[in-house]
């Protein structure tokens, strides 16, 4: 399998990898095998394993984590030592 991207700015890669575990996951529940400490590690939570198991929608995850991430960029201006 291969991945082209047209536009590289455009890229989440946070996402796409949650998209395409999902996708895997749907497609081979049964041979998916999670190796769930490291997997919830990597995604801070346990709760985008148990979206993609119980094959909930993820879009509101992300509009969470947008939420989220907006309030944490306005939060850590006051400590950039360089504006971006």
């Amino acid at each position: 399998m291969e991945i082209l991207l047209a536009d590289r700015t455009r890229l989440e890669p946070f996402w796409t990898g949650v998209l395409i575990v999902n996708e895997i996951y749907r497609l081979y529940p049964t041979q998916f095998k999670w190796i769930e400490r490291h997997f919830d590690r990597l995604c801070g939570t346990a709760t985008v394993r148990e979206a993609i198991i119980a094959q909930k929608p993820l879009a509101p995850l992300k509009a969470t984590w947008a939420a989220e991430c907006k309030t944490f960029a306005q939060t850590r201006e006051k400590y950039l030592l360089y504006a971006e």
